[in-house]
């Protein structure tokens, strides 16, 4: 009796698979390499990767093409917005923490770049700054002090630059839970991070990585 072979499923996300799965990739890149841009900004770059010309009249006809779609009411900035995939302050949009990890899965060479680490070290010490104090009750009973995990991140940040390991640990087991079912469009950031507390292999790691720095 032969055996049924594994099935092969696909990885799917949301802002990745629909109409407009394009533009959303587009503006994850530009902001990947840009780190915080203007609206226009990032039209401009889309424009110069998309259809490069010469021509300066055509191309800002064709950037302000890019604009409008981008810019508007229930347009992509907007809708990535509010799926939680980049941010905006005084005017320059920037990736969240879910968008970096985002990009990562559909282009696992990133983690091989010294800079999608960093940038990710940074959107998350960016994000502690805003964290309110005290214990967040987060999906499946799991329960986080805020405040305690503010002070000692630092010290963490500094070890995941010598060992970029547990970022890339993090990027695989968010894979595995959109192979399970998440749906990343519609989980906010702290319930993705209790999701990931939640798996052995991260909370070994953190543990691991808790106890280097005692």
């Amino acid at each position: 009796m032969s055996r049924k072979k594994p099935e092969k499923r696909n990885i799917k996300i949301g802002i990745f698979t629909d109409k407009s799965k394009a533009y959303n990739q587009a503006i994850l890149e530009t902001l990947y390499s840009l780190q915080a841009a203007t609206t226009w900004q990032i039209a401009k770059n889309i424009q110069e990767k998309q259809k490069p010309t010469e021509n300066r009249e055509i191309r800002d006809s064709r950037a302000h093409k890019i604009y409008s779609v981008i810019q508007r009411k229930g347009g992509r900035l907007n809708d990535l917005e509010e799926k939680g995939y980049v941010t905006s302050n005084e005017g320059l949009w920037m990736l969240t923490i879910k968008g970096n990890i985002a990009l990562a899965i559909i282009k696992p060479g990133l983690l091989n770049e010294h800079g999608a680490i960093e940038e990710g070290i940074i959107k998350f010490e960016e994000a502690l700054k805003n964290m309110p104090e005290g214990i967040a009750h987060a999906p499946l009973g799991i329960s986080i002090d805020r405040g305690h995990f503010k002070k000692d991140f630092p010290k963490i940040s500094n070890q995941l630059r010598r060992d970029p390991s547990v970022f890339k640990l993090i990027v695989e087991e968010t894979r595995q839970l959109l192979l399970e079912g998440i749906n990343l469009d519609a989980i906010n950031e702290y319930s993705l991070a209790s999701l990931l507390l939640a798996r052995k292999s991260v909370a070994n790691a953190i543990f691991k990585l808790s106890r280097s720095l005692s």
